[in-house]
């Protein structure tokens, strides 16, 4: 709770005028998940959008010295979350799916990390394209830091490049590139003239 909190104070110092609301929920509990999205929806009459952002990452270790459990959590939390969540809202609003560059890279000892994050491609595209977008940010969070060999590839500035683009997919302009693997540092114009021409552009084709 202290986290949220954390978060939403600034949001009032930035926007006076806007109403904050904190729930701490277990978001691999699904009546949980259900009971905040209620409690959202009878405060603000409805939910533009859901940001599934939550996650874990194992230590990383090869496979035979990684710790089982750990591995396991790593591997099922990510899509458990973003199945709960999207599960709640799915036809009322947007769902944004939020992965990491590394869904792309095949690094020793983070096997589990890595699946998961490249499998919510698929998550993305079995729950229903035509209502999910997929994005990844190469930000620096605290669990980005407990691997310090990808800290020098992370980002440590503002979040708003990926807040800017969290608005736009929101918005329901841009459609068209749900179920996609799309990063925040991506020109979404750009994008939009190639989309006649590729079909299954930021698409993962295994």
């Amino acid at each position: 709770e202290d986290a949220l909190l954390a978060v939403a104070e600034p949001v009032g110092v930035l926007a006076p005028s806007a109403a904050v609301e904190q729930y701490a929920v277990d978001v691999t509990d699904g009546e949980a998940v259900s009971e905040s999205v209620k409690k959202c929806i009878e405060k603000f009459g409805r939910i533009d959008v859901v940001i599934a952002n939550a996650g874990s990452m194992e230590k990383w270790a090869r496979l035979a010295d990684a710790d089982p459990t750990e591995w396991w959590t790593s591997m099922v939390s990510l899509h458990l979350h973003s199945q709960l969540w999207v599960r709640s809202v799915l036809k009322l609003t947007h769902a944004i799916l939020r992965s990491s560059l590394l869904a792309q890279h095949r690094d020793l000892g983070a096997s589990a990390y890595q699946i998961s994050k490249h499998a919510l491609i698929r998550l993305a595209e079995f729950i229903d394209v035509g209502e999910l977008i997929r994005i990844q940010t190469d930000q620096l969070t605290a669990m980005g830091n407990n691997v310090p060999s990808i800290t020098p590839f992370l980002v440590d500035t503002s979040t708003e490049l990926a807040s800017h683009l969290l608005v736009r997919l929101s918005s329901g302009s841009e459609d068209w590139l749900s179920g996609r693997f799309l990063s925040a540092n991506r020109d979404l114009d750009e994008l939009a003239t190639r989309r006649k021409e590729e079909g299954d552009l930021l698409k993962s084709r295994l």
